[in-house]
C-alpha cells in the first residue's frame, strides 16, 4: 500500500489552513485526518468548513488502496468536516477496506470503518476546536443546547433545526386566535389590554385611539382607526403567500387595517424626510429610503420603539426559513417573487438571506432598540401556540454571532 503525507497548515483556504487567512501558527491547534482508501480512491472528497461555511480545507483525486495523513493547524472556532463517497458505496468491503479517522488536539473526533452504506448526503460531523467559548454558552438552557459553541452561519443552521423542530402550523385564521390568548395584548403602556399595534401605540403618551381583542378585527375599513387587522412583517407577497410563513405568529402582529394597507409589501427602512407621503397617528410613515440606506425606493418607517421588535423579526424569518428561501435547483425562491423582495433578499443566499443594506439597517435596529418585556411575553406565547420560539429575543448576542463577523460584505446594494 501507498503512504502519503501531507501538512496543511499555511496556505488561506482550499487545502489550507484552518485558521482561513491567518499566518500566526502558535495559537493554532494541531489537527489530523488520516484515510486509508478502498480499490476507488478517486470517489471521494472532502471539505471542512469553518462557522461562517466557509470552505477551508479540502481533498479529492486520491489514489486507490492508500494511505493518506493529513495535517492541519486549527484556529479556535466551530467546523464541520463533511465526506462524500462518489460511488454511494462507502470505502470497504466489496471494493477493499478503506477508513477514516480524524483528530482534533489529540482527541478523536470523526471514526469510520468506511462502510457509509448506500448514502445520498455526506458523512459529516461538527465539532469545536480550542478553548472556545461565546458568551452565551454557559447560559444556553435545553432548548438551544444543539447550538452550544457553534458560530456564524454554522450557528444560524443550528438554530433553524432547533425552530423548525416543534413548529405546527396553526393556520392563517390561527392568529385571531393567538391574538385572543393574548398575544398581541397591551400589558405594557396602557396596561388596559387592549391590542398593541406598533402602527398606532404612542409609548410617552395617549394613543389616538384603541381596539378590544376579537370585537374589532376587520372586515372593512375607510380610515384609520376602524379595525385591527392582521399584519405580516415580511409581507407574505414575498414568499407567495406560502404556508407555513404566512400563519407564522412570530411574524403576525395585530395592527390597524388601514395602516398595515398603508405600507403594503414595502421594505422597512429609514426614510428621507423630504419625501414622506404619508404618516400615521403614532408617527409611523412612508417614503423613499433616504441615501445613507442605500435603498432609495419607497419604504416603510416604524417609531424607534419598535425598530429592534421589527428586526428580530427579520432574522427570525431568515433563520426559520432557511431551506426554502433559496431553494436549490428551483426558481421558486424569494429573490424573484415581486419588486420589493428582489431589494431585500440577496441573490442564491440562505446563509446570508438578506443585501448588505437590510442586514445593516436590522443589526443597527437590533442594538439600539434592546428586547423589552412585551417581547418576551409574546414569544413564550408563541411557543406555546405553535411550539417554537424565536432564539433572537431568547439570546439577542445570535445576532451579532451569525451575521456581525469579521470579513462581512459591507458594500451597499443601491437602487437609482
Amino acid at each position: 500500500m501507498n503512504i502519503y503525507k501531507i501538512a496543511l497548515v499555511a496556505a488561506p483556504l482550499l487545502l489550507a489552513g484552518c485558521g482561513a487567512g491567518s499566518d500566526n501558527q502558535e495559537n493554532k491547534v494541531d489537527g489530523s485526518l488520516i484515510i486509508n482508501t478502498d480499490r476507488n480512491g478517486s470517489e471521494l472528497s472532502w471539505e471542512i468548513t469553518n462557522s461562517r461555511l466557509e470552505v477551508v480545507a479540502s481533498g479529492s483525486g486520491y489514489e486507490s488502496s492508500t494511505h493518506y495523513e493529513v495535517d492541519f493547524g486549527f484556529d479556535p472556532g466551530g467546523y464541520r468536516i463533511d465526506f462524500k463517497d462518489e460511488g454511494l458505496d462507502g470505502l470497504c468491503c466489496s471494493y477493499g477496506e478503506g477508513s477514516i479517522e480524524f483528530y482534533v488536539d489529540g482527541q478523536l473526533v470523526l471514526s469510520d470503518n468506511g462502510d457509509f452504506g448506500e448514502f445520498t448526503e455526506q458523512l459529516s460531523q461538527t465539532f469545536v476546536v480550542g478553548d472556545y467559548q461565546n458568551s452565551y454558552a454557559d447560559e444556553l438552557d435545553g432548548y438551544y443546547a444543539d447550538a452550544d459553541l457553534l458560530d456564524g452561519y454554522l450557528l444560524k443552521t443550528a438554530l433553524h433545526k432547533i425552530i423548525k423542530q416543534g413548529h405546527t402550523d396553526q393556520g392563517y385564521g390561527g392568529a385571531w386566535d393567538f391574538y385572543a390568548l393574548g398575544g398581541s395584548e397591551d400589558q405594557y403602556y396602557e396596561q388596559d389590554g387592549s391590542i398593541l399595534d406598533i402602527y398606532s401605540e404612542v409609548p410617552n403618551g395617549e394613543d389616538p385611539y384603541n381596539y378590544t381583542i376579537g370585537d374589532d378585527q376587520c372586515g372593512n375599513y375607510s380610515g384609520e382607526g376602524d379595525c385591527y387587522n392582521r399584519e405580516h412583517i415580511m409581507p407574505q407577497s414575498w414568499f407567495d403567500s406560502a404556508y407555513p410563513m404566512r400563519s407564522d405568529v412570530h411574524q403576525l402582529y395585530a395592527t390597524d387595517g388601514y395602516v398595515n394597507n398603508a405600507r403594503g409589501n414595502l421594505p422597512y427602512g429609514e426614510v428621507d424626510e423630504s419625501t414622506v407621503d404619508y404618516t400615521s397617528a403614532n408617527g409611523s410613515k412612508r417614503g423613499l429610503g433616504h441615501d445613507e440606506l442605500g435603498y432609495r425606493q419607497p419604504v416603510f418607517e416604524p417609531i424607534d420603539e419598535f425598530k429592534g421588535d421589527i428586526a428580530r423579526v427579520f432574522f427570525y424569518m431568515a433563520t426559520r426559513y432557511e431551506d426554502v428561501i433559496n431553494p436549490e435547483g428551483t426558481r421558486d425562491d424569494w429573490f424573484e417573487q415581486s419588486e420589493e423582495a428582489y431589494g431585500v433578499f440577496q441573490q442564491n443566499s440562505s446563509d446570508q438571506v438578506y443585501r448588505s443594506w437590510v442586514i445593516e439597517l436590522m443589526m443597527r435596529w437590533h442594538e439600539q432598540d434592546p428586547v423589552s418585556q412585551g417581547e418576551i411575553d409574546r414569544n413564550q406565547k408563541a411557543f406555546e401556540f405553535q411550539g417554537n420560539r424565536n432564539p433572537f429575543i431568547d439570546h439577542p448576542e445570535f445576532v451579532q454571532q451569525i451575521w456581525g463577523k469579521e470579513g462581512f460584505e459591507s458594500a451597499k446594494f443601491y437602487f437609482n
